[in-house]
């Protein structure tokens, strides 16, 4: 997934044909970002804790995010997670 500043529709040609598989041009809405990601988890076979719509929480490769309470536990030791935002990109690039 690309996110990206980069509105011009060549932009997001090329993003996609060098194999993302999806662009969000910022800004954007929080909720969009999320229904994106599980839609990407759907597609590629990846599992979230629950149903999108009811559960906040994703988890994949020993690492769970917790998107309410804003805390990221990897190997089971928890971090407080400032910017939930900034870090659902990272995680999502780790979940690849």
């Amino acid at each position: 997934m690309i996110i990206s500043a980069r509105d011009q529709l060549q932009n997001r040609v090329d993003g996609l044909n060098q194999g993302a598989d999806d662009y969000l041009i910022k800004p954007y809405e929080f909720d969009e970002l999320l229904a994106r990601i599980y839609a990407l988890m759907r597609r590629s076979g990846l599992k979230n804790s629950g149903a999108a719509d009811t559960n906040k929480k994703l988890s994949h490769g020993g690492l769970e995010l917790d998107l309410e309470q804003h805390i990221a536990q990897p190997m089971a030791k928890p971090k407080i997670i400032a910017a939930i935002r900034k870090k659902l990109a990272r995680f999502w690039f780790e979940m690849r």
